[in-house]
């Protein structure tokens, strides 16, 4: 949904500028607190070399003119110390870098390195060799065996996790957990078999020192570093949204499959199916008087956006999960401008449907469309610019404020490295206009109500300036309020909208149109009042159902009634004659 935007003022600017001087602060301040952590270290030992006489050294090193230092502090600052120091810094930095990135990939803040199982594999090679000896292992060295034991170890912790052809974080996890305390064992085990001065290399080794670090060890992990960071920093957008789902996340424009991929070993997914399959679907019901009132609303729409209109189609979508079918040969069509309601009880398909469009599950059959271009042939960016998402659960893993949440609708329209623009914050700040939420646009996400932060995702989707919005069950866990609040910006946006629903009389008042689904089939796709019909109801969801008017907005509205109901009279006597219809003999 495009907007025109004007110059922001300087009120407006006023925010971010704050905010990244706030930033910038505080990368001052670690800064500073890494160059005088790095000056007591070198300072401190058996010898004491005052802070003035450590930077002295360095500075005249750096100047190439170190004619005048004290012989033995430049040797204990420059040859011995400072080299120890950066070396444990590099690699400690290489570490935490590893981490973010785990972090976010696995949406969990506790991840590090050692969940691949690296160090305990690691522990173990380094230990059979300096217990075995190098020479019976035709040379290899205990740096050799490290390395080989590490990545057997890795290889067997993505080996058990993907065992059943999908590799997910928990099954990675574990599988670190079981094979970690194996090799942990394994090395435990051969420690109480060696001789005690062998054992006192081994602990030596285990315990680790710097006492032999060198200028020339630094070579490799600093470039190593460097690289980290530079990736960290062009993928940081990818990241952030990984943290918050990975359907949110490909909502976003991330290839999440192939993001993982490049990152974790992991099963790749079926190739796109080829071919366009027919658009009969069993069971469809189309009404002519749709499509005459839905002509007016098409022609409005196209007025208020501009033209810029959205199509989105289900062309006999079939969708397959580890070998079975959860979704059969779904077609459906929403026009520009259109807000249908996918219902259906649980376990129907729905949220697979959905994910299909998402480019989060490729379907086995059939095609998602967006205007005349499969989702599946679009890169990711690009779908993320025509389609934007609001996923069913939402639970970050980090702490993020509503502006950076609803910022993160800009990633599909940022290339890597690129900055923030004045225009991407005037848009992020309309976007919370549009809900209603820019007073709390400095507040943690995760301090908002239900209804909130459903508003707040719908504000993120707002800001990717995407014609359509698909929305998976958007008033799951909300009060009465919330849900109307929802639904009522929902029907205002004037933007194409699918969206599943759970309650019947929202689709029924709010939906131009629904599609019903059952046991992974579409059954019925029309006007609510024409198809919500008490024998459809209650044949779909075992219900009993009545369609009337609500007394207050006008809107028709369906009441809902267990099958095994029966009305009672004024005085409590039960009634033989059940006042709701027959399901049976309903049209």
């Amino acid at each position: 949904m495009r907007r025109t935007l004007s110059r922001p003022d300087a009120s407006s600017r006023g925010p971010h500028l704050v905010a990244g001087r706030a930033t910038a602060l505080l990368y001052a301040t670690l800064a500073v607190a890494l160059v005088a952590a790095v000056t007591a270290a070198v300072s401190i030992g058996t010898v004491t070399v005052p802070a003035r006489d450590v930077w002295q050294v360095v500075l005249r090193h750096i100047m190439g003119d170190t004619g005048g230092l004290d012989p033995l502090q430049d040797q204990i600052v420059w040859e011995l110390r400072l080299p120890r120091v950066l070396v444990a810094e590099v690699v400690g930095a290489g570490l935490s870098v590893i981490g973010v990135g785990l972090q976010a990939l696995v949406r969990n803040p506790l991840a590090d390195p050692y969940m691949l199982g690296i160090t305990p594999g690691a522990s173990l090679g380094a230990v059979l060799v300096l217990a075995i000896g190098s020479a019976a292992l035709n040379g290899l060295g205990v740096t050799g065996g490290a390395f080989v034991a590490a990545v057997l170890t890795m290889a067997a912790v993505f080996l058990i996790a993907q065992r059943s052809g999908q590799l997910t974080d928990t099954r990675l996890i574990l599988a670190r957990v079981a094979v970690g305390y194996l090799a942990v064992a394994a090395t435990s085990f051969v420690q109480l078999q060696t001789n005690p001065n062998q054992l006192a290399g081994i602990m030596f080794w285990l315990m680790g020192s710097l006492a032999v670090a060198a200028w020339a060890d630094l070579r490799i992990p600093t470039v190593a570093l460097a690289l980290g960071v530079v990736w960290l920093f062009a993928q940081g957008r990818a990241l952030n949204a990984l943290m918050i789902g990975d359907d949110a996340a490909a909502g976003l424009g991330v290839d999440v499959h192939r993001f993982r991929r490049r990152l974790l070993p992991g099963p790749r997914r079926p190739r796109e199916p080829h071919g366009r399959p027919s658009r009969r679907v069993a069971g469809r019901y189309l009404h002519r008087r749709y499509r005459r009132a839905r002509a007016a609303v098409v022609a409005q729409t196209r007025q208020a956006r501009g033209g810029i209109v959205t199509r989105l189609e289900f062309e006999g979508v079939s969708i397959d999960i580890a070998s079975t079918r959860i979704v059969s040969d779904v077609s459906l069509r929403i026009a520009p401008g259109e807000m249908v309601g996918l219902v259906g009880p649980n376990g129907s398909g729905k949220s697979t449907l959905l994910r299909s469009a998402y480019r989060v599950l490729r379907p086995t059959g059939g095609a998602v469309l967006i205007g005349d271009e499969s989702v599946w042939s679009m890169s990711a960016r690009k779908a993320a610019r025509r389609r934007a998402i609001v996923t069913q659960h939402t639970v970050l893993g980090a702490e993020f404020s509503v502006e950076e949440v609803v910022a993160m609708g800009r990633t599909p329209r940022k290339r890597m490295l690129d900055r923030d623009t004045d225009r991407d914050h005037q848009i992020v700040e309309q976007a919370l206009d549009d809900v209603r939420m820019r007073w709390a646009a400095q507040r943690s996400f995760t301090t908002l109500s239900g209804g909130e932060q459903q508003r707040v995702l719908i504000a993120r989707a707002l800001a990717q300036e995407a014609g359509l919005l698909i929305l998976d069950e958007p008033t799951n866990h909300l009060d009465v309020r919330a849900q109307f609040e929802v639904l009522d910006l929902l029907r205002h946006l004037g933007m194409t909208t699918l969206t599943a629903l759970h309650d019947l009389d929202h689709a029924v008042s709010y939906c131009d149109r629904v599609a019903v689904m059952a046991e992974g089939r579409l059954v019925a796709v029309g006007i609510p009042a024409d198809v919500l019909t008490p024998g459809l109801v209650h044949d779909v969801f075992g219900v009993r159902a009545v369609l009337d008017t609500h007394p207050i907005t006008g809107r028709p509205r369906i009441a809902i009634a267990s099958a095994a109901h029966r009305p009672t009279t004024a005085a409590g006597d039960d009634e033989s004659t059940a006042a709701l219809p027959d399901p049976g003999h309903t049209k």
